[in-house]
């Protein structure tokens, strides 16, 4: 297996502004339930490998993150 690239996948309540990871975003967001992740994805010429999660703090997202969280709206109980 020859490794082409390793990614890092933010994903903020199920989305994300990779594209290439729309869908995948929203399925780990699914498995998962974290509303903030980071996902290391192994890319190789054949396929996507999973390698890890760990919690994404709000303190470190991006401007354009923000907006994505802005656009889900408010939590109600």
């Amino acid at each position: 297996m020859m490794i082409n690239r390793i990614d890092t996948l933010r994903c903020i309540m199920g989305k994300t502004l990779t594209e290439e990871y729309h869908e995948f975003a929203w399925k780990a967001f699914k498995t998962f339930g974290l509303p903030l992740m980071k996902i290391r994805v192994i890319v190789t010429s054949s396929q996507y490998l999973f390698s890890s999660i760990c919690p994404l703090e709000f303190d470190q997202l991006t401007l354009n993150e923000k907006k994505i969280l802005e656009g889900i709206g408010t939590w109600q109980d």
